[in-house]
């Protein structure tokens, strides 16, 4: 999954993302990814919608689709 992040994130790859948020439950966001770190699995993603800069983890991801 890492590579396939890298590769979103050099192509500026627009992507629906439905991860998991503890004691909130399942979030969606249209998303494009700033930054994947290696060493410690986090992701900076933009919100198209909000405008905003999110941080979550790598194993929060429940599902990634690309538009």
């Amino acid at each position: 999954m890492y590579t396939e992040l890298l590769e979103y994130k050099e192509n500026g790859t627009l992507l629906y993302i439905t991860y998991v948020v503890q004691k909130v439950g399942r979030k969606s966001v249209w998303a494009k990814i700033i930054q994947v770190s290696d060493s410690g699995g986090n992701i900076l993603l933009y919100d198209v919608d909000k405008k905003s800069v999110e941080q979550i983890k790598i194993n929060q991801i429940d599902e990634i689709e690309l538009h």
